[in-house]
């Protein structure tokens, strides 16, 4: 009320004075130069100072108008924002109610005794999970409910590898619901544990981060299907097909893969610690990172297999197939390796520290730098092998053929060769003290510039068929031979 009355008294006194201005404005400012009576210049003067009183009057007054337009105008849109508002609420709230009836019917459906009704509650889900991302936790708890209840483990262990098992059409349905879900799903825990999911056809499908633990997944269709962070532990793979499947970071703990295909998978940093996975395909698959520590590999399939990295200690890998594969800076100690082929397969920086690979096909591996201590290479075929720099002191090597390796600069401390082949073989620089060469044949051998101090079971007529020059250490008993010096000097140049 008071600002209403300050503002009606400014107004009459702008009013007032206004009026008086064009009244007595011009005499009262300028009234010296005036003459009382209205002569034409005063009457000039006079009419231009009234017209430009008016002009004035007239913008404030168009300023004023101006100024209580904007404020109506505000206030309008603050009631038309506060209604629209209160409408979207109501829309909302309305909104909500549909969702919970549509809710509540699908899940009613879903509870059906009719296998067309129950199909349908499904995708009404879906369509709900569509509609309102903010329900799509609920909805895919409520399906994967569904499945656990409705797909359970029944039969016997005896009995899983029965190859008649049908996947419902509602699991089935489920699946592929969960398949199609959107992005905004990503990081909900989905939970399939313990589900008997044999035969499933799921290939292509998006499985990414659902838990299969315990699961039955033996003679499944996952080809192609994106699996990366799934949980795979103790699940039984048996026969399945996971060609060119995403399994990064996915973990397979004690899960039973023998006879899978896994061809071209992408399985980095994935977790095989403890798998049995015997006779599985692993052909060109990448399983750089991997985890395959204490596996049953053995038989298995891994040619042209990437496993850069690879922790595999003590694992289990016999007449397994590993030809043209790259193990470079891979972990296998202790890993049993006997009747392997490992043929034209990287092994640069490896660790192969006692390491079982007996009777094992390495021809023309790279080695280069290994850690072969203690390791067992008897008999083993190693003809052209690169083993430049390796470390193998205590290796037995004992019948291995090593016909053209190149072994240089290598530390072969009582490594054992007895009955070894290493004809044409380039030793040279390698360190062969306390080495055991009883019945090597080393014609052709170069051991330029080696330390073969005390070696053992070496004779006269195994150096004479080696390469050898004054860098070549010796004992005293063969420097004195005058057949080894004329070789020495036969060889100085």
């Amino acid at each position: 009320m008071r600002m209403k009355l300050i503002r009606w008294t400014l107004a009459t006194v702008s009013s007032l004075t206004f009026l008086f201005l064009l009244w007595k404005g011009p005499w009262w400012l300028d009234g010296a130069h005036l003459s009382p009576q209205l002569t034409p210049g005063t009457g000039a003067v006079v009419t231009g100072f009234r017209t430009t009183v008016v002009a004035i009057g007239a913008g404030a007054v168009a300023a004023v108008g101006l100024y209580y337009t904007d404020r109506n105008f505000r206030h309008t849109q603050q009631l038309f924002d506060h209604t629209r508002e209160k409408d979207r609420e109501q829309v909302e709230l309305t909104r909500e109610g549909q969702m919970t009836d549509r809710y509540a019917t699908a899940v009613g459906l879903l509870a059906s005794d009719s296998e067309v009704k129950r199909l349908g509650g499904i995708y009404a889900l879906e369509r709900i999970m569509r509609d309102s991302p903010k329900d799509s936790a609920t909805v895919l708890e409520v399906l994967t409910a569904f499945v656990r209840k409705n797909a359970k483990i029944t039969t016997p262990p005896g009995n899983q590898d029965d190859g008649d098992h049908e996947v419902s059409d509602e699991v089935m349905a489920i699946l592929t619901v969960i398949s199609r879900r959107q992005t905004h799903t990503a990081g909900f825990p989905l939970d399939l544990s313990n589900c008997d999911l044999r035969n499933a056809e799921l290939a292509g499908f998006n499985l990414r981060e659902i838990s299969f633990k315990g699961s039955l997944l033996q003679k499944t269709d996952l080809r192609g299907a994106d699996l990366q962070g799934a949980n795979l532990s103790g699940a039984n793979l048996h026969q399945a097909r996971l060609n060119e499947a995403n399994l990064n970071d996915c973990v397979l703990r004690g899960a039973r893969i023998g006879l899978a295909h896994f061809e071209l998978a992408q399985m980095e940093r994935a977790d095989l610690t403890k798998v049995t996975a015997r006779h599985v395909y692993m052909n060109g698959a990448n399983l750089n990172g991997a985890t395959l520590e204490n596996g049953l590999f053995s038989s298995c399939s891994l040619s042209g297999a990437s496993l850069l990295g690879v922790q595999a200690r003590e694992v289990d890998f016999r007449r397994a197939y590993i030809s043209h594969a790259d193990l470079t800076g891979s972990n296998l100690k202790k890993a049993l390796l006997e009747g392997a082929h490992l043929e034209k397969s990287n092994f640069t920086k490896a660790i192969l520290a006692n390491a079982q690979l007996v009777d094992s096909e390495l021809r023309e591996a790279d080695l280069s730098g290994a850690d072969l201590k203690a390791a067992n290479l008897a008999r083993s075929d190693m003809r052209n092998c690169m083993l430049d720099g390796v470390t193998a002191m205590y290796a037995q090597m004992n019948g291995t053929n090593l016909t053209g390796a190149k072994i240089r600069d290598a530390f072969l401390t009582q490594v054992n060769l007895t009955g070894a082949d290493i004809r044409d073989a380039n030793l040279s620089d390698s360190t062969l003290n306390s080495a055991h060469m009883k019945e090597v044949t080393a014609d052709g051998a170069d051991f330029r510039g080696a330390s073969m101090f005390s070696i053992t079971g070496a004779t006269v007529e195994i150096l004479m068929a080696a390469k050898l020059d004054k860098r070549t250490s010796l004992d005293a008993e063969f420097a004195n031979v005058a057949q080894i010096k004329n070789l020495l000097q036969g060889q100085d140049d």
